[in-house]
């Protein structure tokens, strides 16, 4: 997987148009290993290279049917169990939202809850801490404001900003939230 990994930076640093045809060549092998793969020992190698693929693909571009069919596959819970599926997961759930999948499915999807889902399922977990921050960076900076998970998310943070048990972690993980957030929004969205 890591060689698979370096042949894909490798070829996509110098033409990111590139992106297209490794997920042409390794998404069907890939998408084998994720629905065979029981033990799940290669799943988050899988992730990665899903998320290094999607990552390289062209700004703006139309997102493929392969890689918008498998977004719900990414929000299922049962995914998300395992602590050696975070970093991965969380970096490919990062990279469709860089991408806009949700533009590609026109806010209409069971997907956007799913993702408040996922957020919650991160936030509880203190090991997560930065898991979670990334994430909602990622929402804050690529999911428009009028989407009903962004203001879930946003709810779900206020009451993380209120709880009676903050960490160090968890407070600097609010006050880069709020910063970003101000800076992107201004004060008056907070109203």
């Amino acid at each position: 997987f890591e060689s698979i990994a370096i042949l894909i930076r490798s070829v996509c640093t110098k033409n990111v148009a590139h992106a297209t045809s490794c997920e042409n060549i390794f998404g069907p092998r890939l998408k084998e290993v994720l629905e065979n793969d029981y033990e799940g020992q290669f799943i988050p190698y899988v992730y990665q290279l899903l998320a290094l693929i999607l990552e390289f693909s062209p700004e703006g571009g139309r997102m493929s049917d392969t890689c918008t069919a498998a977004f719900p596959q990414l929000l299922k819970l049962n995914r998300w169990e395992f602590s050696r599926n975070i970093p991965s997961l969380t970096r490919l759930l990062i990279a469709y939202l860089r991408k806009g999948i949700i533009q590609t499915l026109n806010h209409q999807s069971k997907s956007l809850d799913d993702i408040v889902v996922v957020f919650h399922v991160l936030i509880q977990n203190e090991n997560y801490k930065q898991y979670t921050f990334d994430l909602l960076r990622a929402i804050v900076l690529y999911v428009p404001p009028e989407v009903r998970c962004f203001k879930e998310v946003l709810n779900v943070v206020k009451f993380e900003a209120m709880s009676s048990h903050p960490t160090r972690l968890s407070n600097e993980i609010l006050s880069h939230f709020f910063t970003l957030f101000v800076a992107k929004f201004g004060t008056k969205a907070f109203y």
